[in-house]
């Protein structure tokens, strides 16, 4: 009976083991799927630091993946990280992915189709972000307390942007709009501090954001034909 139990956890072992392996590639750390070929990036077993590349695709064992997703909380709470460029294949990325993190500089790219709840939550250094032209969604809360965030592009496809997605982002002074149809917001999507905010706006849309809450509250809306 013992040896029956142990050949079959013995088998457990494997199939899991040949289902997902987890690698550190270049300095990134990567759940494979070995039967999907595709790649979500994890933790650090310490912690990410520096500046941060995540590619379309990572190879190993002459096997080649495509890198998918970021995982929840993979770089929560990195006190050293500096940047993070983000691929055009990565479409997903978990709850709190970068959230309590000192990055300062983030690309997203054009493959991310949402922008998650909490995603840079308190990142207090964060001071620029550039949301590639896929993301049809920025989830509540995604930069809140973002503190000395200066200047964001949101991309053309952005649909929505959530309760207090921008919220307490004290040092924001210019927002960059690229969509021309005006994504839905909620009362909190942006706090009051409009004073020095300026809304930079593409395309036909200036009349329409001009009159539209709250994009009418910042205190100047320039338009780029």
């Amino acid at each position: 009976m013992k040896r029956i139990c142990l050949l079959f956890l013995l088998t457990l072992l494997f199939m899991t083991a040949s289902a997902a392996v987890t690698v550190g590639i270049d300095g990134v750390y990567y759940a494979l799927d070995v039967e999907q070929n595709c790649a979500t990036v994890v933790k650090h077993p310490l912690r990410y630091a520096g500046d941060v590349v995540i590619p379309e695709q990572v190879e190993y064992d002459n096997v080649t993946y495509d890198v998918k997703a970021i995982a929840a909380e993979a770089f929560s709470g990195c006190s050293s990280l500096v940047s993070v460029s983000i691929g055009n294949g990565v479409t997903s990325m978990g709850h709190r992915a970068f959230a309590y993190s000192s990055v300062v500089s983030v690309t997203i790219g054009d493959g991310m189709e949402a922008i998650s709840q909490f995603a840079f939550y308190l990142c207090t250094s964060l001071t620029n972000v550039t949301i590639g032209n896929g993301v049809l969604s920025i989830g509540t809360s995604a930069f809140h307390g973002c503190t000395s965030l200066s200047y964001v592009i949101i991309g053309s496809s952005v649909a929505s942007i959530g309760e207090s997605a921008f919220y307490d982002c004290s040092s924001l002074t210019d927002v960059y709009c690229l969509a021309e149809s005006i994504p839905s917001t909620e009362d909190t999507s942006f706090d009051s501090r409009y004073t020095n905010l300026t809304l930079h706006v593409y395309g036909v849309a200036y009349n329409t954001y001009f009159n539209t809450v709250p994009w009418s509250n910042f205190s100047g809306i320039s338009s780029n034909r």
